[in-house]
């Protein structure tokens, strides 16, 4: 509550005390009567507390209850923002798949594959600390957490399977206290072969400006994904085989096994 009610100030009675306990009363009606949002869809409507972020494409609404709610950005582009909301659902059996750090998705409302268009996905809402775009900013001048940095390479080992994970950027990566955790893969995917880079090299060849101490580490990162990768045979799943077509690529052929 915002406000203080002090029961000294209505003493002694008064002509006024009357109007005064009135609006104390009318201050505590107002605070407890602060109405959550309401959302409709055809097959279900959400209340929500407010926007927790927005993007180019979609909306993240806080549900409470450490839930949140992804609908397509309503602007000009919202066939392209549907059709890209469907990629992160169907993408996600995959992401869980190979065990990478994701937000749990606990309902995808309107999934239509005809059209390839999704109304909504209800999802967990994690705690954000940080994001890693920030944590390198500070790594490349300042120390940082020795806890950080080893789940953060423990995050890099997550990702040895693919090579290719949507729109992968160091912004979409966040600290939640505990661990890093992927929050968005917009866009295809592709498995990893043997001799093929892990997305961490994406950022070298981008124009991400972190400096020396940031991209030495980066090919740190590259390399203990690829070193995970080596531990274990890269197949998918034969029960996500399915989503071929669904924000899923195929995995490159490896040339270094071509006669």
């Amino acid at each position: 509550m915002r406000f203080c009610l002090n029961f000294y100030s209505l003493i002694p009675l008064g002509n006024f005390s009357f109007l005064k306990l009135l609006l104390v009363f009318m201050v505590i009606i107002s605070e407890l009567a602060i109405a959550n949002e309401l959302i409709r869809f055809p097959e279900a409507q959400f209340e929500y507390i407010g926007v927790l972020d927005q993007g180019n494409s979609t909306t993240i609404l806080d549900l409470g209850r450490r839930q949140a709610l992804r609908t397509p950005l309503q602007n000009h582009d919202f066939k392209r923002n549907a059709h890209l909301l469907y990629q992160y659902a169907v993408s996600y059996p995959i992401l869980k798949a190979y065990r990478v750090p994701a937000p749990k998705i606990y309902e995808v409302g309107g999934l239509n594959h005809q059209t390839e268009t999704v109304d909504y996905i209800r999802l967990e809402r994690v705690p954000v600390v940080t994001s890693l775009d920030q944590w390198l900013i500070k790594y490349e001048t300042a120390a940082t957490s020795e806890r950080q940095l080893a789940a953060l390479m423990v995050f890099a080992k997550r990702l040895s399977a693919f090579s290719v994970l949507g729109d992968f950027a160091p912004r979409q990566v966040i600290w939640t206290g505990h661990r890093w955790i992927l929050l968005d893969w917009f866009g295809g995917h592709r498995l990893a072969t043997s001799n093929s880079s892990s997305p961490f090299m994406t950022w070298l060849l981008q124009d991400y400006d972190f400096g020396s101490r940031t991209n030495k580490l980066i090919v740190r990162l590259d390399r203990a994904s690829r070193l995970a990768r080596s531990d274990c045979e890269i197949v998918l799943p034969a029960q996500l085989t399915s989503m071929d077509g669904f924000g899923f690529i195929a995995p490159e052929k490896d040339s270094s096994h071509s006669p």
